[in-house]
């Protein structure tokens, strides 16, 4: 390009110093490296910086052949491509364009992207105007060690890190880019304005944590759990995955749509059970009809565990009713030992001397409440009415609870057969 400090013409021939042009022709010997590299370069070195057609310094983002080339030093040089043949490397002219100060010279000779050869860097060299001279550089050697990307000192693929501290050179000859580790993915991952090698806190690119592991406020792990909630922090000093109690397995246990951390039951990761306690759920967790407090097994055992003696808590249907235990009518609870109602069962519930039907304060077998005593009727209010000793259904001339009086029919002063 014109637009460049100088012009290379390769593959010239002889020149005639008497064209009247202002040239500069090198003749260029790879000595024994020519076989070891497929590529050769002729590295031009002001003294000056060199500019363009414009008069502004070369910039390495607007040519690829302007860069920092040779390792001696950190300014910028003109790289100018060799064409070589089986028999060498073609020779090659330089000329002024607005850039004509002394210049220094070297041959390279690369293997794809590793440095293999170079010859003594000559110079310096200036044009004189109107004239062509000729030189000849000093041959190329191999280099004692080749210089890649794995050991050229350099972050070619700019990941921060260095050569064999770059995971790349480990798997292979060439630094190919960030990883997938927080201290190589180029990522600012703690805020603290240092990535990757520069993170202090990065030991190594295979490093996972950019900031202290357990005290960085991230769920590292994904398990729903941060920092020192998390048990590895305890057991590891860093968060390492999944445990195995139902709050830490990853797995909705109690299948509420929650999960872990998630789930309003783990108080901590360490919970082994992601279901509410049976005996405060709301729900028949054993099937035998009583639920959470209502079930004996919860004042036994802390958990509900299934049917057990009490004849309303035995699975059974003890009065052939057709139901049975909760479901059944004469339970009261579970603790009754009788499926049967009050005004069934055979038993004085209420203590007035009256079973069941003979009790007024049963209106039918299905009454579940045989009441208590009766003032209505003297020989069910609790009393010795006519003094005799005997109260009530313990009073032989008390037929009924109903009978309005304790005494004999002819010592009651009532017309008990209306006859006046």
């Amino acid at each position: 390009m014109r637009s460049l400090a100088l012009l290379a013409l390769l593959g010239i021939g002889c020149t005639s110093p008497e064209d009247g042009r202002t040239a500069l022709v090198f003749d260029l010997d790879p000595g024994e490296a020519l076989s070891a590299a497929d590529s050769w370069f002729l590295i031009v070195d002001p003294q000056d910086p060199w500019v363009d057609h414009e008069g502004d310094t070369l910039d390495p983002a607007d040519d690829p052949n302007v860069g920092n080339w040779l390792r001696a030093d950190d300014a910028l040089e003109f790289r100018v491509a060799v064409e070589a043949t089986s028999d060498g490397l073609a020779s090659v002219e330089l000329r002024p364009g607005r850039n004509d100060g002394p210049f220094a010279l070297q041959l390279q000779g690369w293997a794809g992207s590793t440095f293999v050869a170079e010859n003594l860097r000559s110079g310096p060299y200036s044009f004189t105007p109107d004239a062509v001279r000729q030189f000849e550089l000093p041959p190329a050697a191999l280099l004692a060690e080749a210089v890649g990307p794995c050991n050229n000192g350099l972050d070619d693929d700019d990941d921060t890190w260095l050569d064999a501290e770059d995971p790349d050179c480990a798997s292979g000859n060439d630094e190919t880019g960030y990883g997938s580790t927080l201290c190589n993915d180029g990522v600012d991952n703690d805020g603290d304005g240092a990535v990757d090698a520069n993170d202090s806190l990065c030991e190594s690119p295979a490093g996972r944590f950019e900031d202290l592991p357990c005290a960085n406020g991230r769920d590292e792990d994904g398990d729903g759990w941060i920092d020192q909630e998390d048990p590895d922090c305890a057991d590891l000093g860093e968060e390492a995955g999944f445990g195995t109690t139902e709050c830490n397995d990853g797995v909705d246990n109690d299948r509420d749509g929650r999960g872990d951390a998630d789930d309003r039951q783990c108080e901590s990761a360490r919970d082994d059970l992601e279901s509410q306690p049976s005996c405060t759920d709301g729900a028949d967790d054993d099937g035998d009809g009583w639920t959470d407090d209502e079930d004996p097994d919860c004042a036994l055992y802390d958990e509900e565990r299934g049917t057990d003696d009490w004849l309303c808590n035995n699975g059974l249907d003890d009065d052939g009713d057709g139901t049975a235990d909760a479901r059944d009518g004469g339970c009261a609870s579970a603790t009754d030992d009788t499926e049967a109602n009050l005004c069934q069962d055979g038993a004085d519930n209420d203590g007035d001397g009256w079973s069941d039907l003979e009790d007024p304060g049963c209106t039918g077998s299905e009454d579940d409440d045989e009441g208590a005593f009766d003032g209505r009727f003297a020989c069910g209010n609790g009393l010795d009415d006519d003094g005799d000793g005997s109260v009530d259904a313990a009073d032989p001339d008390c037929s009924e609870a109903a009978d309005a009086s304790e005494a004999i029919d002819c010592a009651d002063g009532t017309d008990n057969d209306g006859d006046g």
